[in-house]
C-alpha cells in the first residue's frame, strides 16, 4: 500500500496508465483541492476561481487520457492538459464520469417558477449541453447522471415528483429504461454499483448474448440486457 499524502484525504479515480486522482488538504489551508498522482508525483490540480476566499475541489473520475471530472466551487469543472475549466454551462453544478472520448455526465441546475434546483442529468459532449430528462418525462422530476461508457450509455439513479425512492436507470439515444430494483439487490444494494455499468463493454451482436428486438417487451428487453432475476 503507497499513501499518496500524508494529509487528510482520499483517492477518487484511477485510470489503465495508474493515473490516480483524488482529494487532499493542502498544508496551511482548509479546504479539499484535487490532485492528479503518477509514478510518485503529486499534483496538486487546483480549484475554479472564486467561492469566497475558501475554494475547493472535489474530482470524482478520471479517464484513460487523464481527464478529471469533479465539482469545484459549485460548478462542474473538467481538468485537461494542465488545465481546470468549468463545464461551458454555468448550470452544470457537478461532474460525475467521463468516458475516454471526452464525453461528460453529472448533474444539471433547472429553473421552475423562478426557482433553481439541481436536479436534472446532463451530458456535454461536443462542446453541447444536454439535459437527459427524468424517468418519467416529469421536469419536476429528479434524475442524476453517474457514470457513461465509451457507446455514450448513461447510468444514474433517478427519483419521480413526489416519491422518494430510488430507481437506478440507464439512458441511450434520448430514451430512459428503468433498471429492475432486483439488479441492484443482488449487488448487495448499493446505488453506487450502477457505476460498474460504465465498464462494460458496448453491446454487439454475439451469439452469447441476446439483443433486444424491436417488438420485444420491457421485461424481455431487461431480460436481454442483464440476465434473468428472480
Amino acid at each position: 500500500m503507497t499513501m499518496i499524502s500524508d494529509t487528510y484525504g482520499w483517492a477518487a479515480g484511477i485510470n489503465d496508465n495508474g493515473e490516480v486522482t483524488g482529494v487532499f488538504t493542502p498544508p496551511g489551508l482548509l479546504q479539499q483541492h484535487a490532485f492528479a498522482y503518477q509514478d510518485g508525483v503529486l499534483t496538486d490540480i487546483g480549484t475554479l476561481p472564486g467561492y469566497s476566499n475558501m475554494p475547493y475541489a472535489l474530482p470524482y473520475a478520471i479517464n484513460n487520457s487523464g481527464t478529471i471530472v469533479g465539482d469545484s466551487n459549485a460548478a462542474a469543472f473538467v481538468y485537461d492538459n494542465g488545465t481546470m475549466s468549468i463545464v461551458r454551462r454555468l448550470s452544470a453544478r457537478a461532474a460525475y464520469a467521463v468516458n475516454d472520448g471526452g464525453d461528460v455526465v453529472g448533474i444539471l441546475e433547472t429553473a421552475r417558477g423562478g426557482a433553481s434546483f439541481d436536479d436534472h442529468g446532463f451530458l456535454f459532449s461536443n462542446n453541447s449541453m444536454i439535459d437527459i430528462g427524468t424517468l418519467d418525462g416529469d421536469s419536476n422530476s429528479k434524475s442524476v447522471a453517474l457514470g457513461i461508457n465509451r457507446a455514450r450509455q448513461i447510468v444514474g439513479v433517478a427519483w419521480r415528483d413526489g416519491n422518494s425512492e430510488e430507481r437506478a436507470f440507464l439512458w441511450e439515444n434520448g430514451a430512459f429504461l428503468e433498471l429492475p430494483l432486483k439488479f441492484l439487490s443482488r449487488r448487495g444494494g448499493s446505488l453506487s454499483e450502477v457505476h460498474l455499468l460504465q465498464h462494460a463493454r458496448p453491446r454487439r451482436r454475439t451469439p452469447q448474448r441476446r439483443l433486444e428486438r424491436p417488438n420485444q417487451t420491457r421485461n424481455e428487453r431487461r431480460e436481454a440486457l442483464f440476465g434473468r432475476f428472480g
